[in-house]
Formats: C-alpha cells, structure tokens, sequence
C-alpha cells in the first residue's frame, strides 16, 4: 500500500476529478452537476470560455535542487504536461486578459485523464493557481469542452439550472447506462431524522444494493445528497435488493449520526414511499499525530488513517469505514478530526512534490510499518518516529 500513495498523490496534487464517462477515476465535491460547477468556481482562480491559439509541451522543470536520485526518480516519469494558449472569447472570474496561457498537470496516473488540444478548439476552463506562479487545468476539476458545459455555463452566467442540472450524480449515471429505467425503474421516497430531534441539515444518503446470490458480502453503494428538510427521493432503480443509510458529521458534539432502514425488493416501476431513517449517535474523536524527527519536515509529510475493518476485504460492520489523511504543519503535527471509533492503520509519507507534479518518497521512511492506533476516547496523541538514517 504504501507503494502505492505516492502515486495516487500525483493525483491529489493537481485536482484531478474527471468527468465519469471517461476512463479515469474521479473525485467528486457535490452530487450534481449545479452544485459541482458552483463549488469549483469559488475555488478557481480564473473561469472563461477560450479558444486554442496553441499548444507545445511544458519546459521541464528546474530539478537541480534534488539529490541525483531523486533527480533520475522524476525524469523516469516522462511529463506530459502541456502549455496552452487560450484567446479569451468570455472571462467570468479573474484579473480580465485578452489570451490566458494554462498549464496542464503531469503523467502517472492523471495520463487518462489529459485532454487533447487542437488550435481553434473551445473550452470552458477553471484555471488554479499553483505554488509555481502557473495556471493549472484539467478536464477534471470541470474543465470541458464548450459544446458540453451547459451545466458551468448556465450557473457562470447567473441563469436557472435545468432539471438535469439538479439531477444527482448517480441518479443520472443510472439513466445513461440504461435509458430505459426512465420508464420502468423504481421510486423511492421518505425521510432522514436524528434521533435527538436536532435538525438534520443535509445528510449524505447512500443506496446499498446486495447480492441476490450472496447478501452477506459488502454491498454495492451509491450515494446522493438528502434534502436539505430532511427528505430524499431516490429515481431510476433497477430491480433489485437494497437498503438505505444515511449519515452526517455532527462537529458540535462531536459526533457522527447514522441509521438505516431494513432491507427490501424493488420491482420495475414500484413506488416505494415513506421510508424512514432514523440516525442515532456514535462517538467521533480527534487523531492528533507528532511526526519526528523535524529534519524529515523540509518535505510534504502527509499522515494517513486507514480504518482495520475496511482494509481487511472482508464483510465490515460499519456503514461508513473511515480512510482519512491530513498533512503535518511545520512542528510536525497532524490533526484529523471526526474520526469514528475503532482501530486503524496509520500510514506516514515522506514526499517531495516536484514542479511538474511528480510525487516520489524524499530521505525518510515510517520505522513502524505496521503501525496502529485505537480511538476511544476524544482526543488521542501518537507519534511516529521516521528513519532519516543513511539518507
């Protein structure tokens, strides 16, 4: 595993999240297109719409600071980054210009995720600006071409969203993989409560679909956003064995409330209504990590928890598993927060991230690779001793 993070890092680094027709994995902010397209624009740096004037691969970046081997580490990966030059033709965000020259990120695993330019194409793009002065881009973080951006042009120019705008992810992933649940799927509909009266604000339901051949294995889930009043419709099933969860993280108590309802068939065109989930309480707590010693600190050292039951492949008791990750500060402390009670893997890597969005491990390694901590309690401190020797 640890192999693996930085790899998956390069990922993390740039923003990668491409649209999921195509064949990368994606991150996902919201569950529809109208709240995607506003979260990313008040994270972008500058929103247009652009023409391609030009486009040439990037510089390689300045790796003179890096020890040989780490020098020889990033090369191996044969950037493909490019830089392109947009002539503006719309600006909705940023400092107004007449051309915009972006960069996009690096290979390893965002390479699926690389669009291809050609002068005279249109885009809509979200530009990011990085640690290096540069204008990054993906067609992940909603970049896209313009013919396709109805959704980002519709909420960029302050016009209603449509129907499909505001239709859940997965509820729309479902149509287009089978248009035909249009008529024949099931409906489902109720409500999420907590079971101490609170309000509920807006819980994250998830929709578990079992194995007709073998329920005791780990469901399949999917998930959508709950109302903001506490109730959900859930559109376009196929027929099936499911059962309903939902969550939210209560920082006030702390807290995570949680609660499903039994499982159920769905036939074709059933409507299935006032279905109820009451969330009762389990206990939350705050993971604090001191990382030594500080000389391993120079680089981006970022901690991970990854929760026993979840890594272990085999049935988990736990709705919601966690697998959560924070970097340490310049002391060497990482604080993760709203972690659930349980045991968990503890995970440190010690990485350098270059210029050109490679992510490879720096001079110290974790002495502990089995490392594990136990929340039970609020607040729970351990430190993690890296091995800079012979570095």
């Amino acid at each position: 595993m640890r192999i693996f993070k930085p790899l998956v890092a390069v990922v993390v680094l740039f923003g990668i999240s491409c649209q999921p027709a195509q064949a990368c994995s994606c991150g996902v902010t919201e569950q529809n297109a109208r709240d995607d397209a506003e979260s990313v624009f008040k994270d972008a740096t500058v929103v247009f719409e652009g023409e391609v004037l030009s486009t040439e691969p990037a510089k390689q970046a300045d790796l003179s600071s890096f020890a040989p081997d780490e020098q020889q580490n990033i090369a191996n990966r044969d950037p493909v980054s490019a830089e392109i030059t947009f002539r503006v033709l719309r600006q909705y965000k940023g400092a107004p210009q007449l051309e915009i020259r972006m960069y996009t990120g690096a290979r390893d695993l965002a390479e699926p995720c690389q669009p291809r330019f050609h002068p005279g194409d249109r885009w809509f793009i979200y530009g990011f600006l990085k640690k290096d002065g540069k204008l990054y881009f993906t067609d992940c973080n909603r970049s896209i071409s313009l013919n396709a951006a109805g959704a980002d042009l519709r909420y960029a120019r302050g016009e209603l969203a449509t129907e499909e705008d505001l239709m859940p992810r997965e509820e729309k992933a479902r149509l287009d993989n089978d248009p035909a649940l249009r008529e024949k799927g099931a409906t489902l509909s109720g409500s999420i409560r907590r079971s101490d009266r609170a309000p509920v604000g807006r819980a994250m339901l998830t929709i578990w679909s079992l194995d007709e051949e073998n329920q005791t294995e780990r469901p399949g889930e999917t998930y959508q956003d709950g109302n903001p009043d506490g109730t959900f419709v859930v559109r376009y099933l196929p027929t099936g064995i499911y059962f309903l969860s939902a969550r939210v993280l209560d920082w006030e108590k702390p807290a995570q409330f949680a609660g499903r309802t039994k499982t159920f068939t769905v036939k074709e065109r059933q409507s299935l209504n006032g279905l109820e989930i009451v969330m009762n309480p389990e206990p939350v707590g705050e993971v604090r990590v001191h990382v030594e010693p500080t000389e391993a600190l120079g680089s981006r050292v970022e901690v991970d928890l990854s929760d026993v039951e979840r890594d272990s492949g085999g049935e988990s008791l736990k709705l919601y598993p966690d697998n959560r990750s924070a970097d340490a500060n310049s002391s060497g402390l990482a604080i993760l927060r709203g972690i659930q009670y349980g045991t968990y893997h503890l995970y440190v890597s010690n990485l350098i991230a270059s210029e050109i969005g490679a992510r490879i491990p720096a001079s110290c390694d974790q002495t502990d690779d089995n490392a594990m901590v136990k929340i039970d309690k609020p607040i729970v401190e351990v430190t993690v001793h890296l091995d800079c020797k012979g570095k």
